[in-house]
């Protein structure tokens, strides 16, 4: 899940979320959230400003989701 935070329009931030069997977090940069995404424990990851760094952990967490995506869906699917 993809969503631009604008609780505050001067503030608005990006969270990306993934259900826990989907990514890992070697680095704990993301905000683990029990039961979140409908019903099931998930990750989130926020960027609140341009990071570089940030930016490319996200990347890599698509990239694992992704691929985890096609694994899951062959046995399930």
């Amino acid at each position: 899940m993809v969503d631009v935070i604008d609780d505050n329009p001067d503030e608005r931030w990006l969270s990306v979320c993934f259900y826990g069997e989907m990514v890992t977090d070697p680095d704990e940069a993301g905000d683990l959230i029990p039961e979140g995404l409908l019903g099931e424990d998930g990750y989130c990851f926020d960027l609140s400003e341009y990071d570089e760094d940030g930016i490319q952990y996200l990347k890599h967490r698509l990239s694992e989701a992704h691929e985890n995506s096609k694994e899951l869906c062959s046995k399930e699917c």
